[in-house]
């Protein structure tokens, strides 16, 4: 169904785009451009502004819902720092949140406020992670084995298979228009995380502790578990 709203919405926006012949000008957005040809500078026209406006303040909200809650699921598994699992005095994730907003200022500053210099990042990464989730699906059926996984893992196969293909499409033709930084930057994130989970990784064999103490040395093959409880019984 959201495929459906998608491409009928999409699909004629785009058509109304080419029949009135509409370009990019500077200044202006191919939405008001052809609300101003249908409607004219009237009600309508600015009931369109003001609807574009109030989407894109839910879209840029929806960043800061989601990246906080990823970010405190990757430090549960060790790959960014553990004070992003921490919840604040109103129990949100506030370091996520603060982290966040000092990167969507500097992409404000560095690329001057101009949506148009970040659509290519952002047209890229979004279909990157569209078959990430695919074939996470994809691999999610194969593993449980669920009611008609047999058909639901063909759909994710089939949606990974159109969304990665589009990823190397939209990378390949929008390569000189920004989406190279994206060549630099997702194998430094992803150098950056394996490194963090190492270095905690190390930390936790640095700090682990194989006997309770001197005094009570565990006995060969002992379990940890039982180890705690033969300690506990014996300093009592």
């Amino acid at each position: 169904m959201l495929a459906g709203i998608i491409i009928v919405i999409f699909g004629g926006t785009t058509f109304l785009a080419v029949s009135l012949q509409v370009i990019h000008i500077s200044g202006t957005t191919v939405v008001a451009q052809i609300a101003e040809a249908i409607f004219g500078r009237n009600f309508f026209y600015f009931v369109i502004q003001i609807t574009t406006s109030l989407i894109l303040i839910l879209a840029a909200n929806t960043a800061y819902n989601g990246l906080p809650q990823l970010l405190y699921l990757l430090a549960h598994d060790h790959y960014v720092p553990r004070q992003f699992s921490q919840r604040g005095a109103k129990l949100s994730f506030s370091n996520g949140i603060i982290f966040i907003m000092i990167v969507a200022i500097f992409l404000v500053i560095v690329f001057n406020s101009d949506p148009h210099n970040l659509i290519p990042l952002y047209s890229v990464g979004v279909f990157i992670s569209f078959t990430l989730s695919q074939y996470g699906m994809f691999k999610k059926w194969l593993k449980e084995k669920d009611k008609g996984w047999q058909y639901k893992s063909l759909i994710n196969v089939f949606g990974a298979i159109v969304t990665g293909v589009g990823s190397v499409i939209i990378f390949y033709s929008k390569f000189f228009e920004g989406a190279w930084m994206l060549a630099i930057a997702i194998p430094v994130i992803i150098y950056v995380m394996v490194y963090i989970r190492n270095h905690y990784a190390e930390v936790k064999k640095q700090l682990e502790l194989k006997e309770f103490a001197p005094y009570y040395p565990r006995p060969p093959g002992m379990q940890v578990e039982r180890y705690a409880l033969y300690c506990s019984a014996s300093i009592d």
